[in-house]
């Protein structure tokens, strides 16, 4: 054909060209590019490579398969990093292949489609991750469990490693229903050997029901590790699943654009890896690598450039710092109380009122002009990290906002609640919790960021002493663990009272800056307006870096019950003392060991001998503060509550007990567990930052007070994005933005149609999930109208049962919520050597939504199989988790370390 075409070529001056000359050629063409040998020529490298130069792409790279999967199982290979970050390129594909991926996809024009058919192969990446786990996981589990059993050895974690690693083999992939691999598409080999591995694993599973725990757990140990064709069918089934990815996926991968950006990045390496050669002296030698390397970021940049499909998100894990848990040594005693004492005040110049003013202009001239007095360590650690330092710049500037309490406003009947508060000689005083945020620099490996004080806060309308009572200090040497009682003498002498207050400390110049406070007749507090009289705060602050404010609380108590003379001389006590005494050290001159030596009594271990250990005063107080929650909202609200906070909403809570708003804030963090809120959380907002914090764009968590000023109008005012959680009251009012109708601010009928049904789905959600809460907590009142239920209590419940009823419930609303999360992350993280371990590398975590949702599916419908029962034994990955502590709880998006080996390549 060819020659024709030629000779007519050289005789067309003579002879015209016939137009039927070149369907011969056609023909040809047609017939060699149709035919089996283009298609191969099609699928090979070599055609590849031929693409990619007529494209102007990177050079084409395809490392060999069985070389990157022996290399990525072996740590101590030189190669290992770089078959792993080969891999993840792998799985990324794998995990956003779609049905309809072709040879050469164009990525770009595709990843728009809108094609419904289309769909994403959800368990794509089972088999490549299933066949890691095989290799790297289960066969030395099982090698080590069998020459253990063989050599007549007993090991605790062997067992407890081998049982794990077979249940989460079976949740995560060859689960009947659940698994990667029932998602994924199969040869029929390889079908018939998955099937081979689930009745060996079921078989083993499944002891004899008489026997007892120990005997069952030995009894699947040694069924797992001794059956010889397991073994076998685990080998079979890891290779089967290799070979049908490199039959039906990876030629998919070759052609797709991912695999053209790690050319890309190979050829990039590949050019630093040259230039590094040249730049090398004779005695150096760079040897290169047998599997292409990857440069440093490359996983960063793929997930820059990469677009997800629907049905896969991406997340950024919570790497959580792995801490020894350290008690307090028994040499220091105080480490399990207060780290600092702070007395504050308001300024001298703030005393006097020459105009009648209302009670929230004097609440905010008050606040306004606090300032701290004086500052001491208690504690060892304090102590140490205040050498070479001012103490008062180790604590905020801003502590003092938090722990004032302002005046309260006389109110119709509030004398029945507030009574408690005021003093037989006029005060008011406070005692109140409150917890900051902090980025303070502790060696203490409990810090969270956070600082814990006690506040005993003294609002009073007078100058702060009497005629009729004298308070000295005396300076006596003695044991500081002396009984509290013998420290204060309180006597009469001429019609008047003197308290005489015994201090290891130098208390001359004290006594005298005491003597000069000057005497104020008592005044009454007004309703409306107050009188242009004296008005003065002063207090004192017990903080510590952990949460042990029982301990503070308990101590701050007792140390003002007894200065006070609260259950001798009177059933409400006298302020003056104390007032008098935290006053003066306003003055530079006054010794700030006596405060210290002042408080040191009350901090002593006999004040809270069962309260030493920091980690039960914690929990000593979540439990507490569970209480608080239950008794402040009713079940239905409470569940809107927790659905809300789910859903990471803006949430403020409001109420007039300030203690109440941090109880009920601490509470609802330890409903959330083993989810942990990262947002903002302030429980105990200032009033100077209120207005600021609710404007902020991300989810919070805010206690307003409602005696600060302006805080009614700020709380009418609330933006529309933000949940009120009125505590006095008792109701949750969800944000205008889920609560409405969404005509307003959404104008796509699908956005809207979306944001109502998330809407019902909540208030549903949250009326099923309370009427549980209810009859949990009094099965009577929520189910009185069932035949079989007495319609009067004869036993009253306490709080306490009913707050453990509420945290029962959640927990296991949530254990069912996260039941098969981990199986669907995978933890994408680029390995690198020794030499860039100083790189801080990007790590991503994959979340298929899809995958999540059929198993929800197959849960609500009955389908899902696990492999061990609740009444099996104690060895299940879902039993572990619910015995750990907090520091070791799982987190959303962090895998544990025994469920993440098939999904973190580096580990």
């Amino acid at each position: 054909i060819i020659n024709a075409v030629q000779n007519s070529l050289n005789e067309a001056e003579q002879t015209p060209i016939s137009h039927y000359l070149f369907g011969a050629v056609e023909n040809c063409l047609t017939n060699a590019l149709s035919g089996k040998k283009f298609v191969s020529f099609l699928l090979s490298d070599e055609c590849a490579r031929m693409r990619a130069y007529v494209k102007g792409t990177s050079p084409y790279l395809d490392p060999a398969l069985d070389s990157l999967f022996e290399e990525s199982m072996q740590s101590e290979s030189n190669n290992f990093h770089s078959a792993c970050n080969h891999l993840e390129f792998i799985i990324v594909y794998l995990l956003c292949q779609h049905e309809n991926d072709v040879l050469d996809k164009n990525y770009d024009k595709n990843k728009h489609s809108s094609d419904n058919d289309n769909k994403r192969v959800t368990g794509a990446s089972g088999g490549i991750c299933c066949a890691m786990y095989i290799k790297r996981v289960l066969t030395p589990s099982l090698k080590k469990a069998k020459d253990m059993i063989l050599q007549n050895k007993s090991a605790e974690d062997m067992s407890k490693t081998l049982i794990n690693s077979f249940e989460t083999f079976w949740e995560c992939f060859i689960a009947p229903s659940g698994g990667m691999l029932d998602f994924s598409p199969l040869s029929n080999d390889t079908q018939v050997i998955l099937d081979k591995v689930r009745r060996y694993v079921l078989l083993a599973a499944s002891p004899p029901k008489n026997f007892s725990v120990d005997e069952r757990r030995r009894h699947i140990v040694r069924s797992l590790s001794l059956n010889t064709d397991l073994e076998k069918s685990l080998n079979c089934l890891k290779e089967e699943l290799i070979y049908d990815y490199s039959v039906n996926s990876h030629p998919k991968y070759r052609g797709h654009t991912i695999h053209e950006w790690m050319c890309a990045e190979v050829n990039k390496a590949a050019h630093n890896f040259s230039n590094d050669a040249e730049s090398a002296s004779e005695s150096e030698t760079i040897q290169p690598m047998s599997i292409p390397v990857l440069p440093s970021g490359s996983i960063s940049r793929l997930f820059r450039r990469l677009e997800l499909p629907d049905g896969l998100s991406r997340h950024r894990p919570i790497r959580s710092v792995v801490r020894t848990p350290v008690e307090p040594p028994q040499s220091d005693p105080l480490n399990c109380n207060a780290d600092f004492a702070i007395v504050f005040g308001t300024k001298a110049s703030s005393r006097t009122a020459t105009d009648s003013v209302t009670p929230n202009a004097l609440s905010s001239l008050m606040q306004s002009n606090l300032r701290r007095y004086a500052c001491v360590p208690l504690s060892k650690e304090a102590k140490e990290n205040s050498d070479g330092l001012d103490v008062h710049e180790m604590l905020p500037a801003t502590l003092e906002s938090y722990a004032f309490v302002p005046l309260q406003r006389k109110r119709q009947f509030g004398h029945l609640m507030d009574s408690s508060r005021f003093t037989m000689d006029g005060f008011e005083v406070s005692l109140i919790d409150f917890i900051m945020p902090c980025n303070m620099n502790s060696d203490n490996p409990s810090d969270d960021g956070h600082l814990y004080g006690v506040s005993l806060v003294i609002n009073s309308s007078t100058d702060l002493a009497t005629d009729e009572l004298t308070i000295e200090l005396v300076n006596e040497k003695g044991d500081g663990n002396q009984q509290l009682e013998n420290k204060i003498l309180w006597s009469q002498e001429n019609g008047k009272i003197k308290i005489s207050i015994s201090v290891d400390a130098e208390v001359h110049k004290f006594n005298e800056l005491l003597c000069k406070i000057k005497p104020c007749p008592k005044v009454e507090r007004e309703e409306d307006s107050v009188p242009n009289k004296s008005f003065h705060t002063v207090g004192i602050i017990f903080v510590a870096y952990q949460n042990v404010i029982p301990a503070m609380r308990i101590s701050l108590g007792r140390f003002f019950s007894k200065i006070s003379g609260v259950g001798s001389s009177s059933s409400q006590g006298v302020a003056t003392p104390l007032a008098n005494i935290l006053n003066v050290f306003q003055n530079d001159e006054a010794s700030k060991s006596v405060l210290a030596s002042l408080v040191k009594p009350y901090i002593q271990p006999h004040t809270s001998s069962k309260l030493m250990s920091p980690n039960y005063q914690k929990e000593l107080y979540e439990v507490s503060a569970m209480e608080a929650l239950v008794e402040s909202l009713p079940p239905i609200p409470l569940a809107l509550l927790f659905i809300t906070a789910l859903l990471e909403q803006k949430i403020v809570f409001a109420s007039r007990r300030r203690s109440c708003l941090i109880s009920t804030a601490v509470a609802l963090k330890r409903l959330l567990r083993p989810f942990k809120w990262t947002h903002l959380f302030v429980p105990l907002v200032p009033a100077a930052l209120a207005n600021d914090l609710v404007q902020y764009p991300a989810p919070f968590i805010l206690g307003i007070p409602t005696d600060t000023v302006g805080s009614i109008g700020l709380l009418k005012s609330i933006p529309d994005d933000v949940t009120l959680v009125d505590l006095d009251v008792g109701r949750v009012i969800l944000s205008k933005n889920i609560s409405t109708d969404f005509d307003i601010q959404l104008s796509h009928e699908e956005e809207r149609a979306s944001a109502t049904a998330l809407r019902s789905q909540m208030l549903h959600l949250a009326e099923t999930l309370g009427n549980v809460l209810g009859s949990d907590e009094s099965s009577i009142l929520w189910k009185c109208d069932s035949p079989v239920v007495d319609s009067v209590c004869t036993k009253p419940i306490s709080t306490r049962i009913k707050a453990e009823a509420v945290q029962n419930a959640i927990h296991l609303f949530l254990k069912e919520l996260l039941t098969g999360f981990n199986t669907c992350c995978f933890w994408i993280e680029e390995a690198t050597t020794q030499e860039h371990g100083n790189i801080d590398k990007e790590c991503n975590v994959l979340f298929d939504e899809d995958r999540f949702f059929e198993l929800k599916r197959l849960r609500s419908d009955g389908n899902y199989q696990p492999l061990f029962h609740n009444d099996d034994f104690i060895y299940s990955n879902s039993s572990s988790r619910d015995e750990q502590d907090e520091d070791s709880q799982y987190e959303i998006y962090k895998l544990d370390s025994d469920n993440s080996y098939s999904l973190n390549l580096d580990h």
